[in-house]
């Protein structure tokens, strides 16, 4: 009798078993999904760093174009003759 008070489930209650099984199944699924949008996610935001480090360093590299240009027009301004006032 002592072991019949220990146990919470019969060993026959099949019904609790394949309810139980299909609804560990479904979520197995769900969570299965979940990882591999979470992995379509960090290779997303890794190519994203990726451009942008990319862009950033395209903007460094215009940037000193700019000045580069902006030095070499500024030269040649003072090298123009100043126009004579009547």
């Amino acid at each position: 009798m002592r072991n019949e008070l220990r146990q919470l489930t019969p060993p026959n209650f099949s019904t609790y078993s394949a309810g139980m099984d299909n609804e560990f199944d479904a979520l197995e699924n769900k969570v299965a999904e979940v990882a591999e949008v979470c992995r379509q996610l960090r290779a997303e935001n890794a190519r994203l760093r990726e451009q942008i480090a990319a862009a950033d360093a395209e903007k460094k590299r215009l940037a000193q174009s700019m000045e580069a240009a902006r030095s070499r027009l500024e030269t040649l301004l003072s090298q123009m003759p100043q126009g004579t006032e009547a």
